[in-house]
């Protein structure tokens, strides 16, 4: 997985530019590239629909819950191993695990992965990856839940909460499957909104940190006359 699964709701394949070793002119260059994609157009609704919890979709066998055991550790060489922190700061998978330790998981296309706990973020993932202990892994059955629009409303009801929430109590909208994947659709791209938005501060703070610092030692000057803007 390239990129850990948003964030918030987020597809894993999406990266942050690498910019942790750029100078301040590579910094510039790359700040000024960034563009957000155009916001869906969503429209009134009719109100509240009725649901159901994930843990009857489990019971029902729509929805497959998996987690790696305590006993997955980090190690020095084996496969990417992604960590509910990784989720939340919508990062690249950040550890190595080993993934022939029993019981270990590992996440697939259209897994939707969960740090559980406050904040609940869930990412929907497009590689295969292994997974940390304090991430579960929801296997859809995709002629039924479409995977975008269950992690938006994994986030949402994380959101409304505001504390770690039972994974199994969140209610899902009974909607058919074209109108989740329409909605499933314009989560998506306010997710990319968001990490657009995200990778754009990260090389923002970056940028100021390296001019900041050229400037205070000596390895950056601005040029002559800089100074007399405005004047």
């Amino acid at each position: 997985m390239a990129d850990a699964a948003g964030a918030p709701t987020e597809r894993t394949a999406r990266e942050t530019p690498p910019t942790e070793n750029l100078g301040y002119g590579e910094l510039k260059k790359v700040a000024a590239t960034f563009s957000a994609p155009d916001a869906p157009d969503l429209e009134q609704g009719e109100g509240p629909l009725p649901t159901v919890t994930l843990g009857e979709l489990i019971e029902a066998g729509a929805l497959a819950v998996l987690e790696s055991p305590p006993t997955l550790m980090a190690t020095a060489v084996g496969s990417d191993m992604m960590t509910a922190k990784d989720i939340r700061l919508g990062r690249a998978a950040s550890k190595v695990g080993d993934p022939a330790t029993p019981g270990a998981v590992t996440a697939q296309p259209g897994d939707v992965a969960v740090a559980v706990g406050a904040p609940m973020v869930a990412r929907v993932c497009t590689a295969d990856v292994l997974v940390a202990p304090g991430v579960q892994v929801l296997r859809v059955t995709p002629n039924v839940i479409d995977a975008d629009f269950l992690a938006g409303v994994i986030r949402a009801a994380g959101e409304k909460a505001g504390k770690p929430v039972d994974l199994f109590t969140v209610e899902f909208p009974r909607l058919p499957l074209g109108a989740q994947r329409a909605a499933g659709a314009a989560i998506a791209r306010l997710m990319d909104i968001e990490s657009a938005w995200r990778a754009q501060r990260l090389t923002m703070e970056r940028l100021v940190g390296a001019g900041l610092a050229g400037l205070a030692t000596g390895m950056l000057r601005a040029p002559a006359g800089a100074g007399n803007l405005g004047e």
